[in-house]
């Protein structure tokens, strides 16, 4: 949350900047790179990035002649999640693998500028979400699986 007020007898005049940023990296993943086997019943690789973001940012200038204001917000989310096998690994399973990634954002904002003035007022208010998301399930290069059932997702 971020504000800001401003007046005065002749003129109120100012502006309000929020900027929230996120990077996240998120890895999960099984694999032996000196090739010995992994021998197990159930495997699951699983990674989940979960981003959220709740904004209020409000302003408001007065002035006996002149009232003028801006607010900006800016939410900016650059998350990587990502679940695999290494590369050159081997995997005995006798039952189940699962290779699971997901990310969720959630951006919930309200931006709020406000100018009052017996001649002059004015306002504006910007709002701009970034949001670049990568999510990857999957197995490196070389992989030896021997399965009886697998999924991808």
């Amino acid at each position: 949350m971020a504000g800001s007020l401003a007046g005065g007898a002749t003129a109120g005049v100012g502006a309000t900047i929020s900027t929230n940023s996120v990077t996240s990296t998120i890895l999960a993943y099984i694999g032996s790179t000196d090739k010995k086997s992994i021998t197990v019943d159930d495997i699951l690789v699983n990674s989940q990035g979960i981003q959220n973001f709740n904004n209020l940012l409000a302003m408001g200038f007065g002035g006996g002649q002149v009232g003028v204001g801006g607010s900006s917000l800016a939410n900016v989310v650059d998350a990587t999640v990502k679940s695999y096998i290494k590369e050159n690994s081997s995997i005995v399973s006798a039952t189940n693998l699962k290779i699971e990634a997901s990310d969720s954002t959630k951006v919930t904002g309200s931006v709020v500028a406000g100018a009052g003035a017996e001649y002059v007022a004015g306002g504006a208010s910007v709002g701009v979400n970034k949001i670049t998301n990568t999510v990857e399930a999957y197995t490196e290069n070389n992989v030896n699986l021997n399965l009886s059932k697998s999924e991808i997702n």
